[in-house]
């Protein structure tokens, strides 16, 4: 049983990581936009202190170093993250002919 902490905040799920996952090919987002709601326009948004990174393959990863950083979205509750290293994970649903994303 995977026993590593998990948040949610709406099709966004976050759980720890690893620096050997952090450190593959890609490269640092500057706005740390992790998505944008195709419907409304909404963001999640990882606050400066978080340095996201996207790796080659579309995954995606945040550092936190100094001070906590924060993810925020203006329909669900901000989410505070200590120090430490997270793997970003877009949910996506089944409609018996395709995968998809989930959207917010």
């Amino acid at each position: 049983m995977d026993k590593r902490c998990y948040y949610r905040q709406g099709e966004i799920i976050i759980r720890k990581a690893s620096d050997k996952q952090t450190n593959v090919g890609g490269e640092w987002r500057v706005n740390g936009v992790i998505r944008e709601g195709e419907a409304t326009g909404h963001t999640h948004t990882l606050s400066p202190e978080a340095k996201l990174y996207v790796r080659d393959d579309g995954s995606m990863y945040f550092k936190v170093e100094d001070k906590p950083a924060v993810l925020t979205h203006q329909e669900h509750a901000p989410i505070t993250f200590p120090k430490g290293e997270y793997e970003v994970v877009i949910q996506r649903e089944y409609d018996e002919v395709q995968h998809r994303y989930i959207a917010d």
